[in-house]
């Protein structure tokens, strides 16, 4: 219902489902969009071309069958994918926006903005995951789960997307102080719910720890990471901002570091890619642009010299 109250589509049988509920005919209560062409698109064809693949190689291992009939198949082409960042005009107009919002919501949105993690991962961080360099004001945010919501199974706490997305990633002064201020209103609002706070939580693999997450429910539950998604779009139509998906984020703080010319490795390293190659593949047009005001740097430079030989 969250889902749908944020404007996402849902399938014919949960519309129907939906609509009988609430008493109402399936075409009053519901636009019905059908696919152009009635064919899935080329991502989600490559997706079930390389789990069907995956299936029939482990029957090919288990003598099953003879031979994995997808290698005598052309592997859908993935289109290509769409980057939707913000311009840093709205970056700024959106930092300003966010001291009005709720904190937890605050908090979890600059996070994204400044260290690129995935919203999982914010939702899931730790404080134990937080170490603070008190010499020098900065900090490491460790990225160690990710948590969804499952259905049948609730908010559940998981291992990273790759192996690459366990990481750390380095934090400045402002994102210090942003967490410090955020743990004292954490521990206030802890302290007006007392003995209704869950005290411990089960994470990844079963494993039950005491409750120092970030982010959490009223009563100190697991947070839904839908529930961000389905806040942020009505947050920004409140502020005139751009309509972008919370994932924009990401995106946005990779193409800052881009623009900054950091090095495509290190971009790469604190987006917890599986490799190099995604983040050029990802980024090709940011990096193509801030190649070409570098070479615009290097030609005001090179006339500078001239001027000074003239």
């Amino acid at each position: 219902m969250r889902g749908l109250c944020s404007g996402k589509p849902v399938s014919h049988k949960t519309a129907e489902k939906v609509a009988d509920a609430a008493g109402l005919p399936l075409s009053k209560a519901f636009t019905e969009k059908v696919r152009a062409g009635g064919k899935l698109g080329g991502n989600t064809q490559l997706h079930y071309h390389r789990f069907l693949s995956s299936v029939f190689e482990k029957a090919v291992k288990w003598q099953l069958i003879d031979e994995n009939p997808c290698r005598r198949t052309e592997a859908p082409k993935a289109a290509e994918i769409e980057v939707e960042a913000l311009q840093e005009e709205d970056v700024a107009k959106l930092l300003e926006a966010l001291q009005d919002a709720p904190a937890q919501y605050s908090v979890i949105t600059q996070l994204a903005l400044l260290t690129g993690a995935r919203r999982g991962e914010i939702c899931a961080l730790r404080w134990s995951d937080i170490a603070f360099d008190d010499a020098t004001g900065t900090g490491v945010i460790s990225i160690n789960r990710t948590v969804q919501n499952i259905a049948g199974r609730g908010t559940v706490f998981t291992a990273p997307k790759t192996k690459r997305s366990r990481r750390c990633i380095k934090i400045g002064p402002e994102c210090v102080q942003l967490l410090r201020e955020y743990r004292q209103h954490q521990k206030a609002e802890r302290f007006k719910v007392g003995s209704e706070w869950v005290r411990r939580v089960e994470i990844e693999n079963g494993k039950t720890v005491d409750n120092d997450l970030l982010f959490t429910r009223w009563n100190g539950q697991p947070l839904d990471p839908n529930a961000v998604t389905s806040w942020f779009p009505g947050f920004l139509a409140a502020h005139d901002l751009p309509a972008v998906h919370f994932h924009s984020l990401r995106h946005t703080n990779a193409s800052l570091l881009i623009a900054a010319h950091a090095p495509i490795t290190t971009v790469s390293a604190r987006l917890g890619h599986a490799q190099t190659s995604t983040t050029l593949n990802i980024y090709a047009d940011a990096i193509q642009s801030a190649d070409a005001a570098a070479a615009d740097a290097l030609e005001g430079v090179i006339r500078i010299r001239e001027q000074k030989h003239a």
